[in-house]
């Protein structure tokens, strides 16, 4: 959590039906001279309170501001430290009751299959990427609400030498479904490394890829993701495709692939669905490009607002 109470406590309110028997809530500092965000960031941490079932509630509250990519960090950092496996829910995911069944299932069924790294709780695809199943593996972990166990999470690094010469070369053509691929993910990891994008998903990502990891994307969409206003950082424009997207469950028993293997007609699905690799972009209006070019400078000239 950070300063965002009211999407926070809808996030809460699905935890709380489901009530584990334990909780950990980290809540990132406020930015220095911002009177409103601090009290938005106690409020978050007031959250605590309502915890009222029976639970051991775990808090690392930052007293500065670290950021969404070193904070986030830090968070799960803490939380694997303390746990061999478990579930981690942002502000704006917002999961259906049958997520977290999914999830305990998952990492109940795959704690000693060193090839499966993460479990994923959205999805936006139809059924026929699944071939029946309740889920595939991707290359692809989707971070909208997730679960994963400590011994994935260690491969987890901002960045050293092995991380930067991986995105060089063929290697990366080579792991991916596409040249645009490789081309796009190319891009966006290293301005991740270099810090042009705050972020942490980006670095975990490719650390899963550098260990042949695959990640679980269930056939049906488990989070409902709340957060697209002007107080997000990465989705801080409505994005028309999630417009009345919700979570609707996925049905109980699962049905399990027979391999642990990777689905290349899901991963080319989301390449083209999720990413929009490949896929041609609208040109934007004047007044849409004005405004783009307004706020790109907006935040050069105030870089904290």
């Amino acid at each position: 959590m950070f300063n965002r109470p009211d999407l926070a406590e809808q996030v809460f309110g699905c935890i709380r039906e489901a009530a584990p028997p334990k909780l950990y809530l980290a809540v990132d500092g406020p930015r220095a001279g911002r009177e409103n965000e601090a009290i938005a960031v106690a409020e978050c941490r007031a959250i605590q309170e309502s915890v009222d079932w029976p639970c051991e509630v775990y808090t690392l509250f930052s007293e500065v501001n670290q950021g969404c990519g070193a904070g986030v960090r830090a968070a799960i950092d803490w939380f694997f430290s303390c746990e061999e496996a478990g579930i981690i829910l942002e502000d704006d995911c917002k999961p259906h009751p049958s997520f977290f069944r999914f999830c305990e299932e998952m990492l109940d069924r795959y704690k000693d299959d060193t090839r499966v790294f993460s479990v994923g709780g959205f999805c936006e695809l139809d059924s026929e990427c699944f071939a029946n199943c309740s889920y595939q593996f991707s290359i692809y972990n989707l971070i909208w609400g997730w679960a994963s166990w400590r011994r994935a999470w260690q491969c987890h690094n901002f960045k050293t030498k092995a991380m930067e010469e991986a995105l060089q070369g063929d290697w990366l053509l080579s792991h991916v479904a596409s040249g645009e691929a490789a081309a796009y993910w190319r891009k966006h990891i290293s301005s991740a490394l270099s810090g042009d994008v705050d972020t942490w998903d980006f670095q975990w990502r490719l650390a899963i890829w550098m260990n042949d990891g695959l990640s679980i994307v269930p056939s049906s969409n488990l989070i409902e993701n709340i957060g697209f206003d002007t107080r997000s950082t990465h989705t801080a424009h409505p994005d028309k495709r999630y417009y009345g997207f919700g979570a609707i469950g996925i049905d109980f028993p699962l049905i399990h692939p027979e391999t642990v293997e990777r689905s290349r007609l899901l991963d080319e699905t989301l390449d083209k669905q999720r990413f929009r690799i490949g896929v041609p972009v609208p040109r934007r209006s004047p007044l849409d490009f004005a405004k783009a070019v307004a706020r790109r400078l907006y935040r050069t000239v105030f870089p904290q607002a």
